[in-house]
């Protein structure tokens, strides 16, 4: 699969689901990156600059029990591989938002 082209700056971009991994694109402030440190098997690309969290249940569960106040974008495409992150996207937020023209 390939990366998308949608990243807005102060939103947590769940950007892709490739490898069995969720990957994620984010600023790096520090309420984040403990969250997403604090997922195992969580692993930091520096040259995509770009975190992947296993697509596991358990890893996706952790990950929308952190994230569940915070601005995530999802793309449509992962939502429908791990419906649970409709938790996580806040109200009025979204790829689809991000699309319009």
């Amino acid at each position: 699969m390939s990366m998308s082209n949608i990243y807005v700056k102060d939103y947590l971009n769940i950007v892709g689901h490739r490898e069995g991994c969720l990957w994620i694109r984010m600023r790096p402030l520090a309420h984040w990156l403990s969250g997403v440190r604090s997922i195992e098997g969580r692993r930091w690309y520096p040259d995509q600059k770009e975190w992947s969290i296993p697509g596991t249940e358990p890893s996706v569960r952790r990950f929308v029990t952190l994230f569940k106040n915070e601005p995530v974008i999802v793309e449509d495409y992962v939502l429908a591989i791990f419906p649970m992150l409709r938790i996580a996207r806040k109200e009025g937020h979204g790829v689809k938002d991000c699309n319009k023209k």
